[in-house]
């Protein structure tokens, strides 16, 4: 995660399924992950249909 204040970033944890080509949408602080695949050939992996979301506030990883 980006600090602007502190010009740094910080590690956080994984998320918990791997998530790639996901539409990436943010309301507020909270940063939320729709649908995606879980490996990088988008026409082999599984099909995701959840929603992830990270919300700083939560704790270490937000989610």
């Amino acid at each position: 995660m980006y600090d602007p204040y502190l010009d740094q970033w910080t590690t956080l944890l994984d998320m918990p399924v791997a998530n790639q080509g996901g539409v990436i949408a943010s309301i507020g602080e909270e940063i939320f992950i729709i649908s995606g695949t879980t490996t990088n050939d988008m026409t082999t992996g599984t099909i995701l249909n959840t929603v992830s979301r990270f919300a700083p506030g939560i704790g270490q990883n937000g989610l």
